[in-house]
Order: structure tokens, then sequence, then C-alpha cells
């Protein structure tokens, strides 16, 4: 059974795209290559990077396309995260807690979370997909939660670690301003996963997708020079491989990194979309 990873981080955006807006970042790359060391530890055969500047909506959707036409049960597929997370109006009506759609902030435009939905459905029953995103809106990314009630205005985010949180004005001028281009994305997907709700969109998922998010709905993801804190974490708890927990004991861990330090206020979260799978289970976090 191979190991498969594609590894996404996005320092910074096309402001041609993003209303002028370019994102910067500055450890999102940092976390892609570790991770993509961690993969290569565990001897995953295939490896794919994809920085800043290649991490394009085609880019993302052409990978996991060829990934899905060719792996089959038992594999396991490793896919990372980390950039910016953003929100637009959810225009299909089969968000349960919210009334947005989740998106990463991919180089050249917003990848929604519906659009991961329907690329998990393309892979066969019995893969195994470990989703980590490391990104504000990440517990809402293909889990569905909202962060629409968070308080904290944009500009007053300068006191603490850089977030990873697009400002509410650079989503409402860049959906504005691409309106026709995300309805049309909004709509299409929604025909073809031909589900009018969340439990009728995980159904048409055969294979198992565990996500590990880096925060919870009502917090924010934050990085230092280094890596996004979640990351960090997640690396420190893994422990070269001497973990040995459940991926259930992985995300208590990597909360209780994130609680000793004073000014991080960030509780991973833990879902399974799709199909339950044993193996998953049986087998230690990660392992082919």
């Amino acid at each position: 059974m191979p190991g498969y990873s594609l590894h996404i981080g996005v320092n910074s955006v096309d402001p041609s795209h993003y209303a002028g807006w370019q994102g910067q970042l500055i450890s999102c790359e940092e976390d892609m290559n570790d991770l993509a060391r961690m993969a290569k530890s565990l001897f995953y055969s295939e490896i794919y990077l994809l920085p800043s500047a290649q991490a394009t909506r085609q880019s993302v959707h052409f990978r996991l396309q060829k990934l899905a036409d060719r792996l089959i049960a038992g594999d396991i597929l490793l896919v990372t995260y980390s950039g910016h997370g953003a929100q637009i109006p959810d225009l299909t009506n089969d968000e349960v807690e919210d009334t947005d759609d989740e998106a990463w902030c991919l180089k050249d435009g917003m990848l929604l979370d519906d659009e991961l939905v329907l690329a998990w459905s393309k892979f066969s029953k019995g893969v195994r997909i470990v989703l980590i995103s490391d990104s504000c809106h990440s517990g809402g990314m293909d889990v569905f939660s909202s962060i629409s009630m968070l308080k904290i205005p944009f500009s007053e985010l300068s006191h603490m670690s850089r977030s990873r949180i697009t400002p509410n004005k650079i989503i409402s001028k860049t959906y504005d301003n691409n309106q026709d281009f995300y309805k049309y994305i909004q709509h299409e997907t929604s025909k073809q996963l031909n589900a009018t709700s969340e439990v009728e969109r995980n159904e048409r998922v055969q294979c198992s997708v565990k996500v590990l998010a880096a925060c919870n709905s009502m917090e924010l993801a934050q990085e230092s020079n280094e890596n996004g804190y979640f990351t960090a974490a997640l690396i420190n708890a893994w422990n070269f491989g001497r973990f040995k927990g459940t991926y259930s004991d992985l995300k208590n861990d990597i909360s209780d990194v994130l609680s000793r330090i004073g000014h991080i206020s960030q509780s991973p979260r833990l879902k399974l979309i799709g199909q339950p799978s044993d193996l998953f289970d049986q087998k230690p976090i990660f392992v082919i």
C-alpha cells in the first residue's frame, strides 16, 4: 500500500484577484516543507509540493484528480494546507450551521469547501485521506462550521501573532469583483454532488477523510516566523514518529502543546468525512 502526499503552502496571493491584497504571510511554505519531510520520513512513495507561486486552483484540482484516479482501497493520502482562510455567501443552502462557504485562499482564487467534498467523492471506497488545514476557518473547511461570530476586528490583531484570516473587506471586494465566477463554481459543484444537505454531501464520499483543523470556529489560526503554531505543535506531538496514539489522541496532544503558549488561543478540531475505516483506526497515525 503506497503512501501519497500533497502539501500546499501559500505565503502570498495574486492581488489582481484579491482586490489589491497580497495576503502576505511568512511561514506557510515552512509548514509545507516540514510536513513534506514528515511524509518522506514515513516512506511515502510520491510527495507533491505546491508553494505559493504554484498553488493555483487548477494545480490543486489537477493533482487531486490524478490521485483519485490512481489510489485504491488501503492507500493513504496526506493533504496539508497552510495559508489564509475565507468565507463567501453560501448560495446553495447546503450549510447547516451557517450561511457561508468556507474557502482556502489559493494563489489565483479561493477553493471552496464544496469543491473539496466533490474532490473526495472521486476517491475509491477504502482510500484513507488525512487533511491537515492550518488556516483560519479551518474548523469549517470540510467540516461545515463557521467563524462568522468572531468579534475581533482585523485592525485589532496587530498586537497578536500574525493571523491567517482574510480581512472581511477583502473577502467582500474579491467576491463582488468575481461574483459570476464563484456563483458558477457553487452551482456547478452543487449540481455534480446532487446533494441538498450536509448529510447527503457526506454520503457522496465513499473514502474516509480525517480532518485535522487548526482551530475551532471562534478562534484564529496564528503563525510565528518559523511555522504556524498548529503545525509546530503537530510536529512536536508527532515527535519523529514516536507518537503511538490515535488521531484523537494527537488532536488532544496538539491542544496541550498550544495551551502552554500563553498568547495563543487555538483549539484544534478533528472530524471524519465520508465512511468509517477500521484500517484508519488500526494503523498508527500517518502510517502507510
